[in-house]
């Protein structure tokens, strides 16, 4: 797959020109065209990659899933239609793996995941993040497996509620006022840790 991060992100600009084309590209992908559909993972590889290491926390996982994000888009896009929501689309495929990611991980015996604890990274790596950093991360990971995938989606993949909504199934109101809640919830617990 090539390291995601070293793809370009389109300039802001660039974006409406690209959003203008990608029904084109997408009309293309379907009907076969390999050009069109590597031109669309250019435009998303980047944005995916990030949204799967910041669920997965490991770059060969994240870089796995995103392969297998594309890979999934590929082999389904002769069933696609488009309803102008192909970015929609392919993070829920994205947004699958990563719960089935997580279901292997909970089926794992002892063994194997005391295998991938050993594997980590060494703990005193982390004392070069800084407190604040920290301490918002270990608040994150305090919250539910639904808050952190919805600010992960939000903030990680930059995605509007609307798309949020159809990728988990809630209406839109539902899911602004869970982010809502949740980063009210973060904020309060910063404050008390700071008075």
């Amino acid at each position: 797959m090539g390291d995601p991060l070293h793809h370009a992100t389109p300039a802001p600009e660039a974006a409406a020109d690209r959003l203008d084309g990608e029904a084109g590209l997408i009309a293309g992908a379907v009907a076969g065209d390999r050009a069109a559909f590597a031109r669309l993972y250019q435009a998303y590889v980047g944005r995916v990659y990030r949204y799967a290491i910041s669920r997965l926390h490991d770059p060969a996982d994240a870089e796995d899933l995103t392969s297998q994000t594309f890979l999934r888009a590929l082999n389904a896009l002769p069933r696609y239609r488009h309803r102008g929501h192909f970015r929609t689309w392919l993070f829920t495929i994205a947004h699958n793996l990563v719960i089935d990611h997580y279901r292997r991980r909970r089926a794992q015996g002892p063994l194997e995941a005391l295998a991938d604890h050993a594997s980590a990274p060494d703990p005193a790596a982390d004392l070069t993040v800084p407190l604040e950093r920290r301490s918002l991360a270990d608040r994150m990971r305090a919250l539910s497996q639904d808050e952190q995938e919805l600010l992960h989606l939000r903030y990680v993949a930059d995605l509007p509620h609307d798309e949020i909504g159809r990728i988990v199934h809630r209406s839109t109101g539902a899911v602004k006022k869970s982010i809502y809640r949740s980063l009210a919830r973060l904020q309060q617990w910063m404050e008390d840790e700071h008075a």
